[in-house]
C-alpha cells in the first residue's frame, strides 16, 4: 500500500484548501504580532525586561503544512489535498508546536546558559524531593517546583520544570502513568 502510494499518488493542494491555509497562516501571524505588542506593552508599564514568548510560524513551517496536508491526502489516494486535509494538518502543526514551545524547544531557550542551569537545578530537587518508587500528580510537582503554589519555597520557571521532567522521563528516571497526571519515580 505504501510502495503503491508513493509510486502513483501525488496530490496538490486544492485553490480552495490553499486559500484556507493562506488565511489561516495570515490570522496566525496576525494573533502572534498583537500578543507580542500586548507583551511589550505589560513589559513596558511593569519594567521587568522580559520578552514575550510566541509561538512563530514561519515560511518554512508553511511549507512543512502544505507537504503535511499533501500527505494526508497521499495515505487516503486522493489526488488532491482538500480543505480536511489542511485542517488536520494545521492541528497537528498546532498542537506539536505549543508542545515544543511549552517544553523549551523554541526561541533557542533551551541552548541558554541560564535555562540549561535551572534545569539541571530542577532535576537535583527532583531526585532529593521524590523518593525512589513514589507517586506523585504531575500538577502537584509543577504547582510546587513552579511556584503557584503559596507554600512553595522553589521558585522555578514552568517551562523549566517541564523540560526538566522531559528529560527525567527520557533518562528513565520517572515514567509517566494515567495520561500523564501521575508521575512514578524509578530510579
Amino acid at each position: 500500500y505504501i510502495a503503491y502510494a508513493r509510486a502513483h499518488c501525488h496530490p496538490r493542494l486544492s485553490e480552495s484548501a490553499a486559500k484556507m491555509l493562506k488565511d489561516e497562516y495570515v490570522q496566525i501571524r496576525r494573533i502572534i504580532r498583537t500578543q507580542r505588542h500586548k507583551k511589550t506593552q505589560e513589559n513596558k508599564e511593569n519594567n521587568n525586561g522580559m520578552q514575550a514568548e510566541a509561538i512563530p510560524i514561519t515560511v518554512r513551517q508553511l511549507e512543512a503544512i502544505i507537504r503535511l496536508s499533501e500527505a494526508l491526502a497521499r495515505l487516503e489516494l486522493q489526488p488532491v489535498a482538500n480543505e480536511d486535509h489542511v485542517r488536520k494538518a494545521i492541528r497537528l502543526f498546532k498542537v506539536s508546536t505549543f508542545q515544543a514551545a511549552t517544553l523549551g524547544y523554541l526561541e533557542g531557550k533551551q541552548g541558554s546558559g541560564n535555562f540549561h542551569e535551572e534545569v539541571l537545578k530542577v532535576e537535583r530537587v527532583l531526585q532529593q524531593r521524590i523518593a525512589i518508587g513514589s507517586t506523585k500528580a504531575t500538577s502537584s510537582i509543577l504547582r510546587e517546583m513552579a511556584g503557584s503554589d503559596r507554600e512553595s519555597q522553589s521558585k522555578y520557571r514552568e517551562d523549566a520544570v517541564r523540560r526538566a521532567l522531559h528529560n527525567m522521563v527520557q533518562r528513565g528516571e520517572f515514567v509517566y502513568q494515567n495520561r500523564q497526571k501521575m508521575l512514578k519515580r524509578l530510579k
